[in-house]
């Protein structure tokens, strides 16, 4: 996901595919832009080809415009068949630090969290590179964190789709493909009979399913979806029990690294499994069980 400060310029991408993942010409590309407050600022906008499926988009974010992650909305016709994505980019003040744009912790909370002053710049550089490691980490753990998104995955279309990245928060299009035309499908809803439903959005069980007339049935051949995988929006909007997890995971391998015990860092942790090879301490693990993974079956 892009990062821009209010009043910077951003280039976003796209590439269009058919069902078989090669890159094609689309009909009337076109995107929207909306903003964090849920405000649509550009509508029906035609993107610059870059090449054969790839196209760019320029976009000067407004000084005023709001903090928080925005929309970009991609549509076009595909071999007969409508379209569609959705990509995110995060604005924020201009001066900001966020270390990557999926880290959990902002600069100065990762400072918080080791007692060095805010002030102090000298631990900036590598101190990012921990906060990253460390959301990383947390994300092998528990799945996407901060949201993102996943354009044209694909799926052979036998059984339930399970989509690759979990959980899922919603879905931005379904394309089904038939002797190589492809479908654009339409979501079901609690009042509405449609192609396919998202069961479970939000669990680790995110699953997609055809439907008609409000009954399962077999999907008719491969399946590309665009998703949205994840928890929060940005650094900002993630919730305690993650600040907390990643703060403590950040100072359990920054203390190992930089000399456990000191007065700067606290002192040891009885109940840690510091110095047995672990990158996470035991009170991580348990403060994350319900948001952990479930073990792979072989």
């Amino acid at each position: 996901m892009e990062q821009v400060a209010e009043g910077g310029t951003v280039v976003l991408t796209a590439e269009y595919m058919n069902g078989a993942g090669d890159l094609v010409a689309p009909t009337t590309p076109r995107v929207d832009i909306i903003d964090a407050d849920g405000l649509e600022l550009v509508t029906n906008a035609t993107p610059a080809l870059v090449s054969l499926g790839n196209y760019s988009y320029t976009y000067v974010v407004p000084e005023a415009g709001p903090v928080g992650v925005w929309r970009i909305h991609w549509t076009g016709t595909v071999e007969g068949a409508e379209a569609g994505g959705d990509d995110w980019f995060n604005v924020v003040t201009p001066g900001a630090v966020i270390t990557n744009t999926y880290d959990l912790l902002t600069l100065d909370e990762a400072k918080r969290a080791l007692n060095i002053p805010l002030a102090d710049t000298a631990f900036d550089t590598e101190l990012a590179s921990y906060v990253t490691a460390v959301s990383q980490r947390l994300d092998d753990l528990c799945g996407p964190i901060i949201k993102r998104s996943v354009t044209a995955e694909q799926h052979d279309g036998q059984g339930i789709i399970w989509p690759d990245l979990q959980p899922v928060a919603t879905i931005g299009a379904v394309t089904e493909y038939v002797s190589g035309t492809g479908t654009t499908l339409t979501a079901e809803t609690l009042n509405a009979a449609g192609d396919y439903t998202l069961a479970h959005a939000g669990t680790h069980n995110s699953q997609l399913r055809r439907r008609t007339s409000w009954s399962d049935q077999p999907w008719s051949g491969p399946v590309t979806i665009s998703y949205v995988a994840g928890r929060f929006n940005s650094t900002a909007d993630v919730s305690p029990k993650f600040k907390q997890a990643a703060a403590k995971t950040l100072a359990w391998l920054w203390k190992g690294d930089q000399g456990g015990g000191s007065v700067t860092f606290g002192g040891a942790d009885d109940t840690s499994l510091f110095g047995l090879g672990f990158a996470l301490p035991n009170v991580v693990v348990e403060l994350l069980a319900l948001e952990a993974r479930p073990p792979v079956i072989a």
